[in-house]
């Protein structure tokens, strides 16, 4: 069994959840650097690359915004160490997201402490953690002095308050250790260990003095802390009939070109349900629509909500502190990208490594790659409109610049129709806006195994007979996370409760009610839920 000192990165927003994780971890000799203030400019690359201790573990919060880029920095440069994704709904994760979490390598999903079986819940998250670091299960004293310094922390004991004796002064927590195999009980903990803890201390409420525990008032921050997401999470609404408190006027929005296919079919089903809440579309003026076109548009005051296919930037984030706010994006569904190639061109697929390579302009012919000799001509979008460029010049070329023999195109459209002119192009856009296309056709690409996954439900379909017949996308590739390229889409939302914050959450509460999200796969996407 490894001894060492290990270190966790702890990402958590609540001060109560990561009190927690601190005293505990720190009774088993584990290094806990809690990052309190999870802003998206702290946690680039460069911040995993410049940590001074190696961290073995990452516990990070679900909510915690940009969840997919921190995990992705940390695997890049801490490969070997773990990740703990968690949460605060009761109720576990979504299908969805254990797909996420298997795709970016977590080992572990746990729900964060819950009022309901408190003591429970901490034996299971520390001693999950600790079989994670490959530490010894939790002992009873060192759990023990956790809650009791967790429980002095939280709770100040005011002069002359006295510590309750054990009602069993016979039983030792020696003893305890043996009848527990060296593991806890709740229940032996709450009989046994818990009463020694236990703290009377006098509130002055009004006129009346309450006898009170350190335990009952952390469950009281549980409790409250559980509330506060229950009233915000409407993700088990089925229709958008039942969302309550839709804003009255005319809002705003623009942003990704991916999103068109949803707002093609949800945004009408919206407008029929509440003509008053007024959805207007605008486009942007002088400036190439897409992601960053949006979100630039909503920091200026424009939209009062934008749709995105990429995470919030750090830049991003500081021009939205510098006006006083703060950017939120709010996940609504799964989108992969799709690679497109002429129909005639005869290549069984690609890996990730050649996608990039081609794109960086070390592999230049289709030779190169099992392929014809014939000249690869690449095309893309501009980065700093589109979310899908950011998205693959991110993930696929890891950050380094296209190469100068990729053309730009303005659209994807006119991207495809390039494609059709270019026997040897190859160009990258959302799964929806290629897999159904007559004109090209979506090459497979090759999953963490080595086998290539197509984005298109096989068999394949001959340009001959499209569109009598067209290709309908492997939804099931997405869900399970075989195909290797997927993302996020987002609603990006104003923090400044206002009116344009409360019609970007009402919007996000929409679309993720069960009949929204129904339509969002028949889009072409997958549901988050």
């Amino acid at each position: 069994m490894n001894t060492s000192k290990k270190t966790v990165l702890l990402f958590q927003s609540s001060k109560f959840q990561a009190e927690i994780w601190r005293f505990v971890l720190w009774e088993h000799n584990i290094v806990v650097i809690w990052e309190e203030n999870c802003t998206n400019e702290q946690y680039t690359a460069n911040y995993f690359k410049t940590l001074e201790l190696k961290p073995n573990l990452l516990i990070i919060d679900l909510k915690i915004d940009n969840v997919y880029e921190i995990c992705r920095c940390f695997h890049q440069y801490h490969s070997s160490s773990k990740i703990i994704l968690t949460t605060d709904t009761q109720d576990g994760y979504s299908s969805a997201i254990h797909r996420w979490a298997v795709n970016q390598g977590v080992d572990e999903l746990l729900i964060n402490f819950q009022k309901e079986n408190l003591f429970s819940s901490i034996i299971t998250n520390i001693n999950s953690v600790l079989k994670l670091l490959d530490c010894p299960p939790a002992q009873p004293e060192s759990l023990a002095r956790a809650l009791d310094s967790l429980g002095q922390k939280n709770f100040a004991i005011p002069q002359g308050a006295s510590q309750l004796q054990h009602p069993n002064p016979s039983i030792s927590i020696q003893n305890l250790e043996r009848t527990t195999d060296k593991t806890i009980s709740p229940m032996v903990l709450m009989s046994f260990v818990l009463v020694p803890l236990l703290i009377v201390t006098l509130i002055l409420d009004g006129s009346t003095l309450f006898l009170v525990s350190p335990m009952q008032g952390i469950q009281r921050k549980i409790l409250a802390h559980s509330n506060q997401q229950k009233k915000s999470n409407n993700t088990k609404i089925s229709t958008i009939g039942e969302v309550n408190n839709i804003p009255q006027g005319i809002f705003n929005y623009g942003g990704s070109t991916t999103w068109v296919p949803i707002l093609n079919i949800v945004n009408s089903k919206i407008t029929q349900e509440y003509p008053e809440f007024n959805l207007r579309y605008l486009p942007a003026i002088d400036a190439t629509p897409g992601s960053g076109t949006g979100i630039s548009m909503l920091l200026e005051g424009e939209l009062d909500f934008a749709q995105s296919s990429r995470s919030i930037k750090p830049e991003e984030h500081i021009l939205a502190h510098q006006q006083g706010f703060t950017l939120r994006e709010y996940h609504v569904a799964i989108d992969a990208i799709a690679i497109a190639v002429h129909p005639s061109l005869q290549v069984s697929g690609l890996t990730i490594e050649q996608l990039k390579k081609i794109y960086l302009g070390q592999i230049t012919n289709w030779k190169e790659v099992n392929g014809p000799d014939l000249k690869i001509v690449p095309f893309s979008r501009r980065e700093q409109h589109g979310g899908t460029p950011h998205f693959f010049r991110h993930h696929v070329l890891h950050d380094q610049p296209f190469s100068n023999n990729v053309k730009y195109v303005y659209s994807t459209t006119d991207a495809l129709k390039q494609i059709k002119q270019t026997p040897g192009g190859i160009y990258y856009a959302s799964a929806p806006g290629i897999v159904t296309q007559c004109t090209v056709k979506s090459l497979p690409i090759a999953s963490k195994n080595g086998e290539f996954i197509p984005l298109y439900l096989p068999p394949a379909v001959s340009p001959e007979n499209c569109p009598q017949e067209r290709h309908q996308i492997n939804i099931a590739a997405i869900e399970n996370a075989t195909y290797p390229l997927t993302r996020y889409l987002s609603v990006i939302v104003k923090q400044d409760e206002g009116r344009a914050q409360k019609a970007g959450e009402a919007y996000t509460q929409l679309l993720l009610t069960k009949q929204m999200q129904k339509l969002i796969e028949e889009a072409g996407f997958v549901p988050i839920n």
